[in-house]
């Protein structure tokens, strides 16, 4: 979805660090979003598109924590660059000259060092072990999978389990990771696929049938159009960050050269480019959904 859906969701961010120390009372997490609907984070996104009780963060204010060192160490680079995307497309930090109340900051100690959202028993998103004492169940959990893909969960919920909002990604891209995660936040802040929306067959259409279902494994999912615009902000946008590029999980033969073999097209059966930053739609959404306050 994108900078227009305000359907409950969304949200954006300032590199600023922050202390954050709490008492959240250790457990073992169990992977559930909160509505007792399981973890597949893709089914999360879809949930929230026909309903559920996802909405903006709190305040515009995201914390977030690395599940380990180890995703600290190779994600964290790549993440600020993300963030970076965002706020250089929003003109900026939080403020009133920007005209968006939206931040984002890591959770560190007294003496501005991270703690990380797991204890040394985490191994993965699956099987992540115990929540940090000392971090909120609702902060952002950014964890690292093995492979490559990315994937989020949508919006913010109050209810539901430690860990619960939660960025995975892999490494195998890295001349488009930055993108991807830019794509991801995104869908963190609230905002889902723009190529789903209800109206988008005035410009575009899908060819799931010529979609490789290998790489993502939900491809149809992620073709699917909702059932009837919610809480839209702004007109459809194919130019929006959270737009599919015809390669999304195409098969090899889909190019600029073969767009007939590609999933997504432009109505008229032209290849679609991946956009590498929020658009000025996306832009004008999120200043909708989280406005400065003061």
């Amino acid at each position: 979805m994108h900078s227009f859906m305000m359907f409950k969701l969304l949200a954006l961010i300032a590199l600023g660090l922050m202390v954050e120390l709490v008492g959240a009372a250790s457990s073992s997490v169990t992977r559930t979003n909160g509505t007792g609907q399981g973890n597949n984070l893709h089914d999360r996104s879809l949930n929230a598109i026909y309903g559920g009780d996802r909405t903006t963060w709190p305040l515009g204010k995201i914390p977030y924590c690395y599940a380990s060192i180890a995703a600290r160490a190779q994600l964290k680079h790549h993440i600020d660059s993300a963030i970076q995307i965002w706020m250089t497309a929003l003109g900026g930090p939080a403020s009133a000259v920007t005209a968006h109340g939206l931040s984002l900051t890591e959770v560190v100690d007294d003496q501005g060092q991270p703690i990380y959202c797991f204890f040394n028993d985490y191994q993965s998103y699956e099987h992540p072990g115990s929540w940090h004492t000392a971090i909120w169940k609702h902060v952002l959990a950014i964890h690292l999978q093995g492979g490559g893909g990315a994937r989020s969960t949508l919006g913010y919920f109050e209810q539901g389990a430690a860990g619960r909002h939660a960025l995975v990604s892999g490494l195998d891209a890295p001349n488009i990771i930055q993108i991807t995660l830019a794509h991801e936040l995104g869908h963190v802040f609230g905002l889902g696929h723009e190529h789903q929306r209800n109206d988008r067959w005035m410009d575009y259409m899908a060819q799931a049938q010529a979609a490789n279902p290998g790489p993502l494994g939900f491809i149809s999912k992620d073709f699917l159009i909702w059932p009837a615009p919610q809480g839209l902000l702004t007109a459809y946008d194919v130019t929006s960050i959270m737009h599919y590029d015809s390669r999304t999980a195409a098969s090899p033969d889909c190019s600029s050269l073969a767009p007939h073999r590609c999933p997504l097209l432009h109505r008229n059966g032209g290849y679609i480019y991946k956009n590498r930053v929020p658009s000025a739609k996306d832009v004008t959404g999120i200043r909708a959904m989280y406005p400065w306050q003061g």
